[in-house]
């Protein structure tokens, strides 16, 4: 069982990782030593973030 504040660094260090990853093959790296629950975490963060980063700034635009 990790502690919240390991959790946040390793989910913190995944996402750094997975923003400089430039094939599929390096992403799966940056998660691969993750629990799966967290994998699950990271990468709904990761899908998400472009997505609310455009659906913000497109209603500041209105």
């Amino acid at each position: 069982m990790l502690t919240p504040e390991a959790r946040k660094l390793l989910e913190t260090e995944a996402l750094d990782c997975l923003r400089y990853a430039k094939t599929e093959a390096q992403k799966k790296e940056c998660i691969k030593d993750l629990p799966k629950a967290l994998q699950q975490e990271v990468l709904d963060k990761k899908v998400c973030n472009p997505y609310k980063k455009a659906l913000f700034s497109s209603n500041f635009d209105r």
